[in-house]
């Protein structure tokens, strides 16, 4: 359902303040992150390029990386928040990375997503622009074939802005406890239990997207105590947004919103 006339108006004129608080936001913040190692200037106008948040995933970069160079990622842009488990020195060794490094709040950048704007701000124009967590796998139809190059040029060729997804939590088989991440060989191999049903769907018409919630083995499990838990937990509220976005900068406000998006400059 799009919204017409006044409401239309009134809707996207809040949008473009609240760009405009996030930009400033992350100009405020870019103090708050100091480069360890910089490789932007391998960077090529057509690149694909990655930027994540992190905090002790040294377990789970490797296989992190692998899969997101298979799609065609072309650079990873990261802050690390403080590691302490050796994830600075193995992407400092990396060939694509650019690293910098924090010791500030992840909860008062909007969970790092304001360092990750000043850094789209900053380099990302031009580009189609991948937000991610470490802990997150990136996938879309026909992933294992199709490059992320051939998604952006459909969606180019389609006259598609976005290209919606949907978070999905995985999980091991049996009891959460007998499973230590630490020595998995890949996510693909021993996460494969997820949530089929028992969601529930919310159309959000200021910004055309999907707010979704529920997941009955994540209510069972995690929220017992709680009739309302889905509420107040990540783990089973799922947000459906653009994941796939054209990012641009406007002179006007710099059209710098961010969230876990694969954007793209023109």
């Amino acid at each position: 359902m799009h919204m017409w006339g006044p409401k239309a108006g009134w809707a996207k004129y809040k949008l473009r303040l609240r760009r405009r608080r996030l930009l400033l936001r992350a100009f405020r913040k870019k103090h708050e992150i100091k480069s360890v190692v910089s490789r932007i200037k391998q960077i090529r106008n057509e690149d694909v390029l990655a930027f994540v948040t992190l905090r002790n995933e040294i377990d789970r970069l490797p296989e992190f990386l692998d899969h997101h160079r298979k799609l065609g990622i072309a650079h990873f842009l990261i802050v690390d928040n403080a590691s302490t488990d050796g994830s600075v020195a193995y992407l400092r060794d990396q060939s694509d990375v650019s690293l910098w490094q924090t010791d500030h709040s992840y909860r008062l950048s909007r969970f790092g997503l304001d360092w990750l704007t000043w850094l789209m701000i900053r380099h990302g124009h031009g580009h189609w622009c991948l937000t991610l967590d470490a802990d997150e796998i990136f996938i879309y139809p026909n992933w294992k074939t199709r490059s992320l190059a051939a998604l952006t040029d459909w969606l180019d060729r389609s006259g598609n802005r976005s290209f919606g997804a949907l978070m999905l939590d995985l999980y091991p088989k049996g009891p959460l406890n007998d499973t230590d991440q630490r020595h998995l060989t890949s996510a693909f191999e021993h996460l494969c239990w997820y949530d089929c049903g028992n969601y529930t769907i919310e159309k959000k018409p200021a910004q055309n997207n999907l707010w979704i919630q529920g997941g009955g083995s994540g209510k069972r499990i995690f929220f017992t105590r709680s009739a309302q838990g889905t509420h107040f937990k990540q783990n089973t509220t799922r947000k459906m947004g653009p994941p796939l976005c054209i990012f641009e900068l406007h002179p006007c406000d710099f059209a710098a919103h961010a969230e876990p998006h694969l954007w793209r400059k023109r």
